[in-house]
């Protein structure tokens, strides 16, 4: 067994190679740990002359095995998706005691070749909106039962770090209000959304893309991805803008009328952020970055861009 890590982990060496022997790999194995993400720990895992990626994450195992069953149910439909390994016993991931009593869910990642997509060439924009509109319409069409977490029910829930930041739940209330009322009045698409953007990767030799890192998806509104897509990734008044919009409804299940309503979901994307990092903020998670201020920077970003929005709805 090698090891080479260049950061500090959650998880010993040790504790690490005993955890991975919940899979049917070959020897030898090399370890390498990764830069983490904002809920996770990653290593590059080399077994023989396979290639993996095992990730541990905070997230419960019921949220997280959701993510693991999509990149499988897309995998199958043909979508390169750094589906799991199924552990010996067949399940997706298998929980690891990291912290001293504190259990978490560690899965292993099939490895996915290519570099990034790079959002400013010529027909990645179009890339990247057909592959969500594609997952949008296979999740939809396969009755996907395995999500059972719910994007209203997080961004409405009054945890105690909500109300430690003053208006914060007002805020978040009238998100909430204004986004129900209008799909009393408008169709709205509801199905298993990522709420975060997608990790997409592209292999120059091949032209071949695949998806990483599918995270602890959820069951909301199709709009939702649709507008932190928008607002992260694709402003409006360019021309990536169209080129998204375009590739994503040629494969989505929704139609474009659907889309008059995108200022309700903007709005709902900042007050998921604002939550998120009021989260962060209480429990002095730093995971991430390396920026001290980091989480209170983009809790007063999401504040203020849900006050404006608000403002115009």
């Amino acid at each position: 067994m090698q090891r080479n890590e260049s950061m500090s982990s959650t998880l010993s060496h040790e504790t690490l190679l005993s955890a991975l022997r919940a899979w049917h790999l070959p020897e030898p194995l090399v370890l390498q740990h990764l830069p983490d993400g904002f809920t996770s720990e990653i290593w590059k895992v080399e077994a023989g002359s396979e290639r993996f990626i095992a990730k541990y994450a905070e997230q419960s195992q019921e949220a997280f095995e959701g993510g693991l069953y999509a990149a499988e149910l897309a995998e199958q439909y043909g979508i390169t998706s750094a589906a799991p390994l199924r552990t010996k016993e067949g399940a997706l991931s298998t929980l690891v005691e990291g912290p001293p009593g504190e259990h978490r869910p560690l899965a292993l990642l099939r490895f996915v070749a290519g570099e990034p997509l790079r959002l400013g060439e010529l027909g990645a924009c179009t890339i990247y909106g057909r592959l969500l509109g594609r997952t949008h319409r296979i999740f939809l069409n396969a009755g996907f039962e395995k999500v059972t977490f719910n994007l209203y029910d997080f961004v409405q829930s009054e945890e105690t770090y909500v109300a430690a930041q003053p208006g914060l739940a007002a805020l978040i209330r009238q998100t909430v209000a204004a986004a129900r009322a209008y799909e009393t009045r408008c169709k709205v698409t509801t199905g298993v959304i990522w709420a975060d953007r997608v990790e997409i990767l592209y292999e120059q030799e091949t032209g071949r893309v695949g998806i990483i890192d599918w995270g602890a998806i959820e069951r909301g509104p199709l709009l939702f991805d649709i507008a932190l897509s928008v607002l992260w990734l694709f402003p409006e008044g360019t021309g990536m803008h169209e080129a998204f919009l375009q590739g994503y409804l040629a494969e989505a299940p929704i139609s474009v009328s659907e889309l008059d309503g995108l200022i309700y979901y903007k709005a709902l994307v900042w007050a998921r952020q604002a939550k998120y990092f009021a989260y962060r903020v209480a429990a002095h998670v730093t995971r991430g970055s390396s920026d001290p201020n980091s989480n209170e920077l983009s809790l007063t970003e999401a504040r203020q861009e849900l006050e404006r929005l608000l403002a115009e709805i």
